[in-house]
């Protein structure tokens, strides 16, 4: 069998076959709880588009962006409302990039216990 034994390459192959299918269950969490808003705000982009911007605000974390200066930079770019920019950041980090969620998402701006993914 080479250098990897079956049980190993069996585990690579089932590894690999899962992590698309965790993003794409998180992407589809995302956008149906944006879907439950009934806000029109952000459809006229599509679907893939606002799931990028989702992962752009991940981005913005990782680059050392605050949290004031993502949400008026993504307020201003989408003419959203500061209300909808605050709901849309906090649920693009809790379902994209958790890790940030308690350091980047001020408490009085976090998601209710049930809205993210995993709760």
């Amino acid at each position: 069998m080479g250098l990897l034994g079956r049980p190993a390459v069996a585990a690579l192959a089932m590894s690999l076959a899962l992590a698309p299918t965790a993003s794409a269950d998180n992407e589809d969490y995302f956008l149906n709880e944006l879907y439950k808003t009934h806000q029109k705000w952000y459809w006229s982009y599509g679907e893939q588009y606002i799931v990028d911007v989702g992962h752009g605000v991940c981005n913005d974390w990782a680059a050392g962006v605050s949290y004031p200066d993502e949400v008026a930079s993504l307020a201003m770019s989408k003419q959203w409302s500061q209300r909808n920019t605050r709901y849309f950041i906090a649920l693009a980090t809790g379902s994209f990039c958790q890790g940030y969620y308690s350091t980047k998402i001020p408490p009085e701006a976090r998601l209710q216990p049930g809205q993210l993914p995993g709760s």
